[in-house]
């Protein structure tokens, strides 16, 4: 059964002037390590980073479609690719603890960008 879902879009520019502007301030206040790292290995750094900003937002969405989402942290919500190199949710801090308290037992993720906009569509499941 369905708990929550979440989309967002994302204008790439939007992310690329935060960063030439905030610098690793900015990247490290919003973005894990293992995020930041995937990141830097492309040279179009802004599309990956705005694709997983709109991941964070979609994801806050689908949870708070399930509960009101109080004092999430933007690192609470992590994009990873998995072993096959397909994206996947982590959960960490109190979007983990919603993550137990809702009894969500799967999560589903999408990500795209064109040119100038990223999006993401977060789906969360309870058995």
């Amino acid at each position: 059964m369905i708990a929550g879902i979440g989309v967002d879009i994302v204008e790439i520019s939007r992310l690329e002037h935060a960063i030439e502007e905030h610098g690793d301030r900015f990247v490290n206040r919003v973005f894990t390590r293992q995020e930041i790292d995937y990141c830097k290995q492309v040279a179009r750094k802004a599309e990956r980073y705005a694709t997983r900003f709109a991941a964070k937002e979609a994801a806050r969405k689908a949870l708070g479609a399930a509960t009101p989402v109080v004092a999430l942290s933007w690192r609470d919500v992590e994009i990873i690719p998995s072993t096959e190199g397909a994206p996947q949710l982590q959960f960490h801090g109190r979007a983990a603890e919603l993550i137990k308290e809702l009894k969500i037992t799967r999560s589903h993720i999408s990500l795209s960008h064109a040119r100038d906009q990223a999006v993401a569509f977060v789906v969360l499941e309870v058995e």
